[in-house]
């Protein structure tokens, strides 16, 4: 299926080993409150690097939809797609999310697109 093509990429980069200060806020999240965690990933929406970006909004749009908070993680996967540049794996990643929230917010539809997307990009 177009789903699992899209959810199969690898190689996908670990920013933290590019920018120490992402490692240093991705260390703090995982001993923060969970609405510490969100601000904190949001806080990176501006770091001047697209994969950052990409990345800390992916993090974030999962937290968000493991607390149920589909709708909101599609606006925070939106404002990651919306950077230009980065990774082609991380811009993938990010749009099989898009995809899966899509379907979850019962718009199959967009879902195939976004997973289409995330194939062809990656």
């Amino acid at each position: 299926s177009l789903r699992a093509q899209a959810w199969s990429l690898s190689g996908v980069p670990d920013v933290t080993l590019t920018y120490p200060e992402v490692a240093v806020v991705y260390q703090r999240i995982s001993t923060v409150s969970t609405e510490e965690a969100l601000s904190l990933y949001q806080g990176l929406f501006s770091h001047s690097s697209a994969d950052v970006v990409l990345d800390a909004s992916y993090r974030c749009a999962r937290l968000q939809q493991q607390l149920g908070q589909n709708a909101a993680a599609l606006n925070t996967a939106l404002i990651g797609l919306s950077s230009s540049g980065g990774a082609a794996a991380l811009r993938a990643r990010l749009l099989a999310l898009q995809g899966e929230l899509l379907e979850r917010l019962g718009d199959p539809e967009g879902a195939q697109e976004a997973y289409q997307e995330a194939v062809l990009t990656y």
